[in-house]
């Protein structure tokens, strides 16, 4: 019974100093949430979530607007026009700096993956897209390697990517191309005259 007699002036003090200014409460979780929010946007970047911080940073800043409308709707409507009109640029100027650091460089693709060796289940190196005319329709080659239904293709000295038309054709066999799949030559065996 005392401890209840203790705990209604804490109660009491605790309702005294919620209704003495309720609207301080809304503008202090405004900017609680929206340093969350900031808080959540800039780890987006670095640990990868699937888009569920992302999506917890949108929560977190409309929250925050919510809050900004009940302290007052007149600072609502301008926090909130700031926030929303703020967005697009401060996702650019961060994914602008985020391609910039090292993990960025590590994530992104550049025109340098585009210029190391492929390798073969070896490890030689395969041959780079050839620097001469697309093979035409109706030119002759050797398979380089079984097709299974792709592989290479030496036309004349050039090793190229090709499709079979169907099946499987073996390494060594002629082929000739009968059009282009995704601007891969697509082959057929040629058969010998019996």
């Amino acid at each position: 019974m005392a401890e209840s007699m203790m705990e209604l002036p804490l109660l009491a003090l605790a309702v005294q100093q919620a209704s003495a200014s309720p609207d301080a409460t809304y503008l202090f979780v405004a900017m609680g949430l929206l340093v969350v929010g900031l808080v959540l946007f800039v780890l987006e970047f670095f640990i990868p979530s699937g888009g569920l911080l992302g999506l917890l940073t949108a929560v977190a800043m409309l929250g925050s607007i919510g809050s900004m409308f009940a302290f007052s709707t007149g600072w609502g409507l301008i926090y909130g026009a700031l926030l929303l009109a703020s967005a697009p640029f401060a996702i650019v100027q961060a994914i602008k700096i985020w391609s910039g650091s090292a993990l960025g460089r590590r994530a992104i693709l550049s025109a340098e993956a585009d210029r190391v060796p492929r390798r073969d289940e070896d490890g030689e190196e395969l041959a780079s897209p050839p620097a001469h005319p697309a093979i035409v329709k109706g030119a002759t080659g050797v398979a380089a390697t079984v097709l299974r239904p792709i592989g290479f293709v030496d036309f004349d000295g050039a090793r190229v990517d090709a499709v079979a038309e169907s099946g499987f054709i073996n390494e060594g066999e002629r082929v000739t191309v009968i059009g282009h799949v995704d601007g891969q030559p697509k082959v057929r065996a040629v058969t010998t005259g019996r």
